[in-house]
């Protein structure tokens, strides 16, 4: 019996059972094995995914964070700028359209086209407007730009909107005209403000008028007095705002400091009523 048990031969009962078991066991670490590489490979994949969808959130977050940027109360600029000239448009019996995602002569330039009078009949005159909020161009470029928007808007007159003064191409103050057919505007519509707008668009309205000789029964010389008197009245504007921007950082500052004022005498009362609380009672 001890031979028996002790060989490995096929007459020992416990060779079989011991062959057999070690067979499941290898098969069954073999399984394990491959499960745990094929997760290994799973895992490793969505290693690979979760980084494109991370790469991709952020991407959109970038352009999120961009559209922010060039928004203005939660539109863009553009958009602003179009609502704010066809109010006057529809003031004016214009016609207004956006049209910078349009194709025109050569390419997109231009965001906003007013056609004058076209609102009761054909156009008298085209005014292109191109709203920029973006980086600052220089003078040449600026004019190189609107003078290409003109071409592709088949205007008489260019406009240029910025969002703030220092936007606006070096050495150019707001609502300067150039060439007789150029003109640089600053529009916040943030502001609530049209004003400064609404001066650049009677302006180029004026202008083209003139150009085409159709300010029948107007003086020419008084409809220019007229128009150099709107632009200084709009001039002691800007002036006023700032100062009243100044006014109101001095009043702002000052409010901090009778903030800080008050704040040191409650802490000297503070003072005073902890020494008298401190302080013993004379005896009687």
């Amino acid at each position: 019996l001890r031979k028996q048990f002790s060989s490995d031969s096929e007459n020992n009962p416990l060779a079989g059972f011991q062959k057999a078991s070690l067979a499941m066991i290898k098969q069954s670490a073999d399984q394990q094995v491959s499960g745990l590489r094929a997760m290994s490979e799973k895992l490793e994949a969505m290693k690979v995914e979760i980084a494109e969808l991370r790469a991709e959130k952020a991407k959109l977050e970038e352009v999120a964070a961009e559209a922010d940027r060039g928004t203005a109360k939660g539109r863009p600029y553009e958009e602003a700028v179009y609502d704010a000239i066809d109010a006057m448009a529809v003031a004016q019996g214009d016609d207004c359209d956006a049209v910078g995602d349009v194709s025109g002569v050569g390419g997109k330039k231009g965001d906003v086209v007013v056609s004058i009078d076209a609102g009761a009949g054909p156009a008298r005159g085209r005014i292109v407007f191109e709203a920029k909020n973006a980086r600052r161009m220089s003078k040449r470029e600026a004019f190189a730009y609107l003078d290409q928007a003109k071409a592709t808007r088949d205007a008489d007159y260019a406009v240029l909107v910025v969002s703030s003064p220092d936007k606006l191409p070096a050495k150019v103050t707001a609502l300067r005209e150039f060439n007789g057919d150029k003109l640089f505007v600053v529009y916040d519509p943030e502001e609530g403000s049209r004003l400064s707008l609404e001066v650049a668009y009677s302006l180029a309205r004026a202008r083209v008028a003139m150009k085409r000789g159709e300010a029948g029964g107007i003086d020419p010389d008084t409809l220019r007095v007229e128009i150099e008197k709107a632009l200084g009245a709009m001039g002691k504007v800007s002036t006023a705002k700032g100062r009243l921007t100044q006014a109101k950082s001095s009043i702002d500052d000052a409010a901090e400091i009778i903030d800080e004022l008050a704040a040191a005498v409650r802490a000297h009362l503070a003072q005073i009523s902890s020494l008298l609380d401190d302080a013993e009672p004379e005896a009687t």
